[in-house]
């Protein structure tokens, strides 16, 4: 298929293009090429990049973070179908985080991973878990996948405990590739409850809590 103009990749067809997820308290928007102040003002947050490998950042490596965030995130989206969402409050113009599905390596092999960063002020609000339940039925509901993966360091309590009421289980440890200090990294998967089939993410009260069943697209 041909390029779009500038070189850029083709968009992928209207049914798989990443849309606005809405929640109770946020909107999920695709990242756009005006988030760049706010991705720099994530980045160069020492709080907010204090558990990200070879965090926390300075200004220089967190500017350049910053950009490489959203020119591979600007392209996954036209690529994939899915990718960085910036999260709004409903009601305010203002982003809060980011949060999205992205393809690395782990173990060996391409996984889709789930992650996210939220400003400071935000924290202790469950809006990380709000808005990882709706990128999860996404996931598992729009885009047929199978499996969702996500890395959390293990002094990261309050990341761990968000991927625990997401339903993730830990299957491995990894090390880290680091210059001054090799750490072990607990590695998560999330898999569905049967192929095609509904998934339910875990409630708030750990029961069970029934979502999209919308046709899946073909596993990716």
């Amino acid at each position: 298929r041909a390029g779009r103009p500038g070189g850029l990749p083709p968009d992928p067809p209207p049914s798989r293009r990443q849309p606005a997820l809405v929640t109770e308290s946020l909107r999920l928007r695709p990242l756009t090429e005006h988030d760049g102040r706010f991705l720099r003002a994530l980045y160069l947050d020492r709080e907010v990049t204090r558990f990200l490998q070879d965090g926390p950042y300075g200004w220089w490596r967190g500017r350049r973070m910053a950009g490489l965030t959203l020119r591979h995130g600007l392209q996954q989206l036209r690529i994939s179908g899915y990718g960085p969402l910036v999260m709004e409050r409903h009601g305010a113009s203002r982003a809060v985080g980011l949060i999205g599905l992205s393809k690395i390596p782990i173990l060996g092999a391409e996984r889709v991973e789930l992650s996210y960063m939220l400003v400071p002020s935000e924290w202790g609000q469950g809006l990380a878990v709000e808005a990882g339940r709706a990128v999860l039925e996404d996931a598992f509901g729009r885009l047929g996948l199978r499996q969702v993966w996500a890395t959390c360091r293990q002094e990261n309590a309050r990341s761990l405990r968000v991927l625990q009421r997401l339903g993730f289980e830990t299957t491995a440890m990894i090390a880290a590739d680091r210059e001054a200090v090799a750490e072990a990294l607990p590695v998560f998967v999330l898999a569905q409850a049967s192929a095609g089939g509904d998934y339910r993410l875990p409630g708030p009260e750990g029961g069970r809590q029934a979502t999209s069943t919308s046709t899946p697209a073909p596993r990716q």
